[in-house]
């Protein structure tokens, strides 16, 4: 049976792509998931951005879709959700059979999806929430 599409949704803000979005896109790349994942970046229209993330997926053969948002879907509600609605796109969008999140300042570590999916394929589970925190010093 071919492992199940697992879709990241990735929401950033122009100006971002010289901070850590190159790493958490690169960690989105590392997984050890046998099967596809679809990385989808929600960002306002962003050449350099655009570059980069094509530049970094190529490699590795994996799907990806960058979905740019102009000016004209902000409005009153958006503007002051915090991101939420960027969140909410790329969750509409996601063609992945489950949906993962992972902010454009975080990483996952190279196990990540592999280790969550079979957790809730043993738990028989239909949807999960999992938070790691790590601290500066590793503990």
């Amino acid at each position: 049976m071919p492992e199940q599409l697992i879709s990241i949704v990735t929401p950033t803000l122009p100006g971002r792509e010289h901070l850590l979005i190159e790493r958490c896109m690169t960690s989105v790349l590392a997984q050890d998931w046998q099967g596809d994942i679809e990385h989808v970046i929600v960002s306002d229209e962003n050449p350099t951005l655009r570059a980069m993330m094509l530049e970094l997926h190529e490699a590795t053969g994996r799907p990806v879709r960058f979905v740019e948002v102009g000016d004209n879907w902000r409005n009153e509600v958006t503007l002051k959700s915090t991101g939420g609605v960027a969140w909410m796109l790329g969750s509409y969008l996601a063609l992945g059979d489950f949906v993962g999140f992972c902010g454009d300042d975080d990483e996952l570590l190279p196990h990540h999806v592999s280790a969550h999916i079979a957790t809730m394929r043993q738990a028989g589970a239909v949807w999960s929430l999992s938070k790691i925190d790590f601290w500066a010093h590793g503990e």
